[in-house]
């Protein structure tokens, strides 16, 4: 059975925080950085009683702008679930990977994962044959 491992979910934006951290490590280390996230107000039914779930995704892409989405509007925002070992044990954290209308007719979908910048592509370095190669080519010529 093959599998993505992303998990479609509907509801409603309930607040769109942004979250400030200083890294310790890595290439941002020392330099505040903001990271975005969309809170998911969702609802159901269970045991004949209507519940309300607060998700938090978080969002990958910082450069993404979402001023066309907005608190209260109804979308469908696809993700992934990210484990991570921490000082004091395991933490899951929800990645938002798309995010789209619920009620438009055409598809407005986004890509929120983080872009990874693409890598040049591999120099092809042709190195002529040594004289000594040569050479010996020549000697074993029948004339």
């Amino acid at each position: 059975m093959e599998r993505n491992n992303f998990y479609p979910i509907k509801g409603v934006i309930y607040d769109k925080p942004v979250r400030k951290v200083t890294p310790k490590t890595g290439p941002n280390k020392g330099t505040e950085i903001e990271i975005p996230s969309i809170v998911l107000e969702v609802r159901g039914n269970g045991n004949g009683k209507e519940y309300v779930e607060l998700i938090e995704l978080q969002i990958g892409n910082r450069s993404i702008s979402l001023d066309d989405f907005s608190v209260k509007d109804p979308v469908e925002i696809t993700f992934a679930l990210a484990g991570v070992k921490g000082i004091n044990g395991y933490f899951t954290k929800a990645k938002a990977i798309y995010i789209k209308h619920d009620t438009e007719a055409y598809n407005d979908t986004r890509d929120l994962r983080a872009q990874r910048p693409e890598k040049p592509p591999k120099e092809t370095v042709f190195t002529g044959a040594s004289q000594e190669t040569e050479d010996e080519e020549l000697n074993d010529l029948p004339f």
